[in-house]
């Protein structure tokens, strides 16, 4: 129970629910889920306490907590002479330099013969994703639903969410520079729950780019996303399929962080 910021509140009338973010006030019958909760409140210490408390409890029902760091010993973080062909061809295939192998600590796997493709949290595993040169993925037991590249889009007041690992790679490539925090998504397709729990990293910004494929199902993600996350939210989609083909085919996504307008360029051109 605390008290309701929308409206004269001396005795707390405004129950949350920690274990799923749902909210109603007995006084004025106001109700709803986490983001618009976090909304009412904005950034009052009321709502990071609550957003941690809705975090922790939900993390403990929708997963099993289990440390995964022990696996991270299968596998390198940089690429070494003994990796297959398979882990070089993904790295040219999508122009992806030292950087991005470094900075996202991408890896190949000898016993799966596996591209692995660790998400940290706090500089902590807490999931990693098997990537085979046939086009399967594969979570790791154990891995728990994050932001990929969390730590970078925390506390940031621009964001921007791709769709899938590879075009985060390619969107922090090229964004690396500007200030703007670039973290992906599994999958476009997503219940407004996950995008609830999301939220919870996203509490500080202020304009969130969903940088999701052009197709049906990047657009329905996206509209979920949007749904969810309000008027910050905002539909960045790519000229071409997807961002990674986009960027490699000469367009020049550019964010100013003064307005995070988006501006695309191509041959000299606004595309």
């Amino acid at each position: 129970m605390t008290t309701c910021p929308l409206h004269v509140d001396r005795t707390p009338s405004l129950s949350v629910n920690v274990n799923n973010g749902a909210f109603l006030c007995f006084s004025c019958g106001e109700r709803g889920g986490l983001s618009k909760l976090t909304g009412m409140f904005g950034e009052t210490i009321d709502a990071v306490d609550i957003a941690r408390r809705v975090a922790e409890n939900m993390d403990e029902e929708i997963e099993e907590t289990v440390d995964l760091t022990p696996q991270m010993f299968y596998f390198d973080f940089r690429p070494s002479l003994d990796a297959a062909p398979a882990f070089f061809s993904y790295l040219a295939s999508k122009d992806l330099g030292r950087s991005v192998v470094e900075h996202f600590r991408i890896g190949w796997s000898h016993g799966r013969q596996a591209i692995v493709q660790p998400y940290f949290d706090d500089d902590r595993v807490a999931a990693i994703k098997y990537r085979y040169p046939d086009g399967r993925q594969q979570f790791a037991v154990g891995s728990k639903r994050i932001i990929y590249n969390v730590d970078e889009v925390r506390g940031v007041p621009d964001v921007v969410l791709c769709e899938g690992e590879s075009d985060t790679h390619t969107m922090w490539q090229h964004l690396r520079d500007s200030g703007v925090g670039v973290g992906g998504i599994p999958g476009a397709s997503s219940r407004p729950e996950a995008w609830e729990l999301r939220s919870l990293d996203l509490l500080f910004a202020k304009r969130i780019y969903i940088a999701f494929d052009a197709d049906k199902a990047g657009d329905d993600g996206a509209a979920v996303a949007m749904e969810v996350l309000g008027d910050r939210a905002i539909r960045l989609r790519p000229p071409l399929k997807d961002w990674s083909l986009a960027l490699r085919a000469g367009y020049d996504l550019i964010l100013s962080t003064d307005t995070c307008s988006p501006m695309l360029w191509k041959e000299g051109g606004c595309g």
